[in-house]
């Protein structure tokens, strides 16, 4: 994934959209109506996340230490309240290689 390069000042919460519209990706695809979520490399290395859905909203903002954390928890099968059942194609779609490449 192609590091972005913020032009302002990035903090969790902040309105995806001062993100940029380019770089952010999609980790899979499927019958969901594009319910998902997207993801973005900022240039100091932390992953952008926002729900495709609402692209003006909300980004939040994860170290890659948070975000392998989060993956390897739901891979080893530890409870997770985001989205379960979405989670099993997440986890397929090779998430982590892609925010983290």
């Amino acid at each position: 994934m192609d590091r972005i390069k913020p032009r302002i000042s990035v903090y969790n919460g902040m309105p995806a959209r001062d993100l940029g519209s380019e770089g952010w990706h999609k980790p899979w695809s499927g019958g969901n109506g594009g319910n998902c979520l997207e993801a973005m490399k900022l240039a100091d290395g932390r992953i952008a996340v926002r729900q495709s859905t609402d692209p003006d909203g909300p980004a939040l903002i994860y170290t890659t230490d948070e975000m392998t954390a989060f993956i390897e928890g739901a891979k080893a099968g530890r409870p997770t309240s985001c989205c379960p059942d979405r989670l099993p194609s997440l986890l397929s779609c090779n998430f982590l290689d892609l925010v983290l490449s």
